[in-house]
């Protein structure tokens, strides 16, 4: 037995041992549609699933009327991050739920947890109906092969039906008023929003929440028009045919145009009747998150560019922050707390004005200054909520339970005590926690629905739109603290009214446009505010903390500590160069599967290469931050093989929570039987910024260290992002980004820069595509490779190139490339080059 062979069955044995060890710590429940995996973080949130998942399941059964036939795993995780969940039929179907403090866009409903469920499993639903050669092609390649969805199922249409099973129960974003706020303004501003654009086929802002917006919307126009079972129906149907697009399909069931629809639909948006125009503070376009006031200076904090500003007459930044911090405070030495939430972790950090942090409270996702030596924090432990004082020695004081499904957000400190809003099974209060620890919902006298909350000596601002009532923007209103008096202005304003917060005679907030956002600043005189009544204070009762009687315990006979692997996907690959003159690289069919638990991963693939006349074939491995791979190619007259074992893992940065990512090959290499050994180290760190939809400003570096056959080699990379920010007022893009990578070896030393001149992209949407994209670069590539003994080699590029890109349905992955480039090389003059491809 060969060295090679005995190196590689000792790599088995140790890759089945490591993976028998990480299967135990997970748990699988079955029901008759779904595989429930959980472990035991996450067992009250996996014991809530089991109890109404087939319930869900048989709701939507009776919704579309016809049963998808599912089977398919539920993945609930334990994340510090926002509540979130996702549906992805790749490689197979599945649902992953975030089992983590509920977000506040999501919290509108009776049952979060179900709510969510059903909006995912909604997804399922829809992505699963089909018939003919859509049955076919699923029951061959697995979940993800159902072609009939990829082109008819359009992104408005997608999240459209998912936020309207959401809502059916009185709940849901349908119901909440602030959910309408930006198709009301872009009715205001005369935007003519095809549903192509609400599919994807705009990329600036609001992009990441049209279709839930607008989908949600016009499914809801639907229904009141047409009724459920018609638009139950044309989902069904439009999953199932191949040949006909969404209009056609709308067409047959409804006996009407979609774009005639859509028309009628924009056009019953109801929008305020009057409105008044406040002074735009700002000039750049920004998304802001929030607004404080304190000794009359104004402060915004910025996600777009992660800054904490001071506003005068002009935008002075203090210090940077990351864009997933969504609240801050100030006390009265000037210092911020600004909560911190990533998918890894949740702190709340105090920085001084000059962005210095000087001290960090992990564990902890939102809260405020209560005193100059107390704060008040918001945790969740097993989705239960809690409040906890810590005492200017950085212990619990005091903790306070407040139940499960409880939202805590809008922390705001006053003289008298710290507000916040607080929602729970659909029902949102202002909280009230005083200086004396008892704490209090404020009863109002009239049912409103509040955005965003603030304070300025003993006057508490909000944004609110009655309940029950359409086309408002939002309005401003705010609260007496001394004779707990609600006071309300009825005056709508033209890009509403967000993150309000009085300064004497003057209130500030934000207005948030159709594509950007600014700050604004209003005449207090001017609102009208008029006094509505009193408000109440009632007692908060501590809830009870149980889930239900339900016990997941009972099941245990059902547990599965598992390895067992999910059904595989069979995926034809077809990697080709980017020139219609030249033939395929490689043609095959790969095979990929996991373990249930996702921590195990398999991957095989085998195929021609016609370019050389051989085979490949290969496979690979992963578990958790282990991997192996094994691949080989040749044909008559040669054989080649590589294997390699890795291990990688990754860190966040203590101060950012950004990652660096650490990683560790070592491998086998043999060219006609010549083995040799290959061995390097990488660490990098990666800040991606995103830069429209599915496309990011990457600002990195890595390092790399490189063994082959003891001849070393060390490269260093850098990536920079875009010197002009991009403009969200146009569908123009500009960006210049540059990459600079040096490799110093005992043979050769060779830099490599790319320097993009200029990048100009036009988005079109028509009514039969959802994005037609022309994409120019103007680029520069310069490669200087000194070689051992001789001497320099020089090789300069120039390219431009332009990029069609359709989007038809969710397929994205066709685009045709034509391109010229000039390359001149000292030594081999100069090189004209053409391209011409579609990938």
């Amino acid at each position: 037995m060969s060295k090679h062979i005995k190196r590689f069955l000792v790599l088995i044995i140790t890759t089945l041992c490591v993976l028998s060890l990480w299967a135990v710590e997970t748990r699988v429940v079955d029901t008759k549609h779904f595989k429930i995996i959980y472990d035991e973080r996450t067992e009250n949130a996996a014991t809530e699933v089991y109890s109404f998942a087939e319930k869900a399941y048989d709701e939507l059964v009776s919704l579309f009327g016809e049963d998808p036939k599912l089977y398919m795993p539920i993945y609930i995780e334990p994340e510090e991050k926002d509540y979130n969940a996702y549906f992805t039929s790749f490689p197979y179907n599945r649902i992953v739920i975030y089992d983590a403090p509920v977000s506040s866009t999501l919290d509108n409903t009776e049952n979060t947890l179900y709510m969510t469920f059903l909006h995912e499993l909604t997804h399922a639903f829809t992505f699963s109906f089909k018939d003919g050669i859509g049955k076919t092609l699923v029951s061959i390649f697995g979940d993800w092969a159902n072609v009939t969805v990829d082109l008819h199922m359009l992104l408005f249409m997608q999240e459209g039906i998912s936020v309207y099973t959401e809502s059916r129960d009185g709940g849901g974003r349908l119901n909440d008023p602030f959910f309408y706020t930006p198709l009301i303004q872009a009715k205001i501003e005369g935007r003519d929003i095809s549903y192509m654009d609400a599919s994807g086929g705009r990329d600036i802002m609001p992009y990441g929440n049209m279709w839930y917006v607008y989908g949600g919307a016009f499914t809801k126009w639907m229904e009141k028009r047409y009724g459920e079972r018609d638009v139950a129906a044309f989902y069904v149907k439009n999953a199932k045919n191949l040949l006909s697009f969404p209009q056609n399909g709308y067409s047959s069931t409804f006996s009407n145009k979609l774009w005639n629809d859509w028309e009628r639909f924009f056009d019953e948006i109801k929008v305020p009747s009057s409105y008044s125009y406040p002074y735009v503070i700002t000039e750049e376009s920004r998304v802001y998150t929030d607004l404080c006031v304190n000794n009359g200076e104004l402060y915004a904090l910025s996600s777009s560019n992660e800054a904490l500003i001071k506003v005068n007459d002009k935008e002075e930044k203090m210090f940077s922050f990351y864009s997933n911090s969504p609240d801050m405070s100030i006390n009265d030495q000037g210092e911020f707390l600004l909560p911190y939430v990533s998918e890894e972790i949740s702190n709340v950090s105090i920085y001084s004005g000059s962005g210095k942090r000087i001290k960090k409270y992990d564990g902890y996702y939102d809260g405020t200054f209560l005193s100059s030596c107390s704060l008040l924090f918001a945790s969740t432990i097993d989705r239960i909520s809690y409040l906890s004082v810590i005492n200017e020695n950085d212990e619990v004081e005091e903790m306070i339970t407040l139940g499960r499904d409880v939202t805590l957000r809008e922390f705001t400190p006053t003289s008298e005590g710290v507000f916040f809003l607080l929602s729970r099974k659909g029902e949102e209060k202002i909280a009230y926690f005083s200086n004396d620890r008892n704490l209090y919902l404020l009863d109002t006298p009239i049912s409103l629905y509040f955005h965003s909350l603030s304070s300025s000596s003993n006057l508490l601002s909000f944004s609110y739109i009655e309940k029950g009532e359409e086309g408002s923007l939002g309005r401003y209103g705010e609260i007496d603290i001394e004779k707990m008096a609600i006071l309300l202005s009825e005056k709508e304003f033209y890009g509403g009214i967000k993150y309000p917060v009085r300064d004497g005679e003057r209130i500030y907030f934000v207005s948030e446009f159709f594509d950007h956002s600014a700050i604004s600043e209003y005449e207090y005189d001017s609102l009208e505010v008029v006094e509505k009544g009193e408000c109440t204070l009632v007692p908060y009762m501590v809830a009870e903390d149980e889930y239900s009687s339900f016990d997941i315990n009972a099941l245990s006979s059902h547990y599965e500590y598992t390895s067992t692997m999910n059904k595989g996907a069979l995926m034809p690959i077809s990697l080709t160069t980017s020139t219609f003159y030249k033939p395929s690289e490689s043609v095959g069919f790969s095979w990929y599967t996991e373990d249930a638990t996702e921590n195990v991963y398999l991957w095989a693939s085998a195929g021609y290469v016609p370019k050389t006349d051989s085979l490949f074939f290969g496979a690979s491995m992963t578990i958790s931050s282990l991997s192996f791979s094994f691949s080989g190619d040749g044909n008559a007259s040669f054989f080649n093989w590589e294997s390699d074992v890795g291990l990688a893992f990754s860190f966040p940065l203590s101060h950012s929570g950004e990652v660096v990512k650490v990683k560790d090959i070592m491998g086998w290499v043999s060219k006609n039987g010549d083995g040799r050994f290959l061995n390097y180290f990488s660490l990098s760190y990666e800040n991606q910024r995103k830069h429209g939809m599915g496309r990011y400003h990457t600002l990195g570096w890595g390092v790399k260290g490189e063994l082959l056959n003891l001849t070393p080699a060390l490269t260093l990379s850098l990536t920079f992002p875009g010197i002009f920010h991009y403009d969200p007022l146009s569908s123009l893009d500009y960006a210049v980004p540059f990459s600079l990578e040096a490799k110093v070896g005992l043979k050769n030393t060779k830099l490599t820069s790319t320097f993009h001149l200029l990048t100009y992209e036009i988005q079109k949407s028509v009514r039969f595509l959802s994005l037609y994209l022309i994409h120019l670069d103007l680029y520069s590539e310069n490669t200087f490779d000194w070689i051992y003994r001789e001497g320099l080699s020089s090789t300069y590029g120039l390219g431009l190139t332009t990029t069609l890109s359709p989007i038809l349905g969710q397929m994205s992955r066709f685009q045709v490339e034509i391109g010229a480039g000039l390359n001149y090389n000292k030594e081999t003059g100069i090189e004209v080059k053409l391209v011409l491809g579609a990938f």
